[in-house]
């Protein structure tokens, strides 16, 4: 996407393009790769028209030939508006910027004119929304690249002479078999390896990252505009836990620890009055209990918790004697929480109760909300209770745990003295 919009930047004089991102880290990336690909050409060929002057080169805008004669790239996060004017429009990630439909309404627009063009890019998400609408109601060109179709996910073809030879004989036979039959059959080592390991054999998350299927929206409990209506694209999920942020609310850290080849995950949520931010999500798949019971201990010392929630089934259970005893040094109320039906079932519906009233706030944080998509409820047979789970909710349980625990109401804590 970003070589295309430099391709015509660089070709054409008075060319105009915007591309709308999920997030501004995304938007910055593509006017990098742009720059990269504009700085690759050799300087011998500026005298031929081919490597122009590099007008413009800041966060948001990539611009090439001096005025009045300047092209221009224009990168912005979904949370960005969109400019009117002529222009072709780009859109990454569409089922999961923030209020596309609106911004998918205000570029349209600028390519009335002349041969102007929008180009909607995304992995999907459910049977709903406007991307999914775009993609089947058959008006616009569609193009389905699934993991067959690369000669990096292929077995074998990056080894071959003839690499798309291989290539070909997986496109002609892997739409006629299963998932599993053609990965077996057609995938590389690399990508069963994410499959079984990575993905921890998640069927559904493979097959929408992979092999581009949109997954039943009916079978959710959480339908995807009601996640994308709680998403604040402005908010920012740090890799770590930022040691000079000063919380304005009470601070809960929610534990969801790994049974078998599940993730141990560490949640924390920031209690603003009635609002509930997702503030930090972390993630442990390999690591010991003993490495990541430390590694709580460092993220509470740093955020300062009021209140830590801790799954104690099972391999939990001394993981919350540790830090009852004092191991985690902190003051904090200590919980350790057995999962059960009637609990899971409270916090689940407690938690759709308050996105619909819009309570809660997440950051762009694409697995966070696969999860909470990815969350089904069925009755049980035997107790006639609802029961909630998902192919993969590691993140969903530990947030669950950060913003309700035992329903206890969380406390500020304040540093006193230096």
């Amino acid at each position: 996407m970003s070589a295309e919009a430099t391709h015509s930047a660089v070709m054409k004089r008075n060319y105009n393009a915007n591309i709308v991102s999920t997030g501004e880290e995304e938007a910055k990336e593509k006017l990098v790769w742009g720059h990269t690909l504009w700085a690759s050409i050799d300087d011998e060929m500026e005298p031929y028209g081919l490597k122009p002057t590099l007008w413009r080169n800041s966060e948001d805008v990539l611009a090439f030939h001096p005025a009045p004669f300047t092209s221009t790239i224009m990168s912005k996060p979904g949370t960005s508006a969109i400019r009117g004017g002529k222009k072709d429009m780009y859109y990454d990630e569409a089922a999961f910027i923030e209020k596309f439909p609106a911004l998918w309404q205000a570029g349209i627009p600028a390519i009335t004119r002349d041969k102007g063009r929008a180009t909607v890019i995304s992995t999907p998400q459910g049977q709903s929304g406007l991307y999914y609408e775009l993609w089947s109601d058959g008006k616009l060109s569609n193009h389905l690249v699934p993991w067959w179709e690369s000669r990096f996910m292929v077995k074998g073809a990056e080894d071959a002479e003839r690499p798309y030879d291989v290539v070909a004989e997986a496109m002609a036979l892997a739409p006629e078999m299963s998932t599993l039959d053609r990965l077996t059959r057609f995938g590389s080592d690399k990508l069963r390896y994410i499959f079984e390991v990575g993905l921890r054999e998640d069927l559904i998350a493979f097959q929408t990252e992979y092999e581009c299927m949109f997954v039943d929206e009916t079978a959710t409990y959480y339908p995807l505009d009601l996640i994308n209506s709680c998403v604040d694209g402005t908010l920012k999920m740090p890799r770590g836990w930022p040691e000079n942020y000063e919380p304005r609310g009470a601070i809960t850290v929610g534990v969801d620890l790994a049974k078998k080849r599940d993730e141990t995950v560490f949640t924390v949520v920031e209690h603003v009055d009635d609002k509930k931010y997702v503030r930090y999500v972390k993630s442990y798949v390999k690591e010991q209990y003993d490495f990541q019971f430390e590694e709580l201990r460092k993220l509470v010392a740093v955020c300062r918790p009021s209140r830590i929630s801790i799954d104690a089934s099972g391999v939990g259970e001394p993981f919350v004697e540790k830090a009852r005893n004092g191991e985690l040094q902190t003051p904090a109320m200590i919980e350790g929480i057995v999962f059960n039906a009637p609990i899971k079932e409270r916090w689940a519906t407690s938690f759709k109760g308050d996105m619909q009233t819009e309570k809660i706030v997440i950051p762009p944080h694409r697995e966070l909300q696969e999860q909470i998509h990815g969350i089904k409820r069925d009755k049980t047979e035997n107790t006639g209770l609802f029961r909630f789970k998902g192919e993969k909710d590691d993140m969903f349980w530990s947030l669950m745990l950060a913003l309700y625990g035992e329903g206890r109401t969380p406390v500020k804590f304040y540093r006193i003295g230096g």
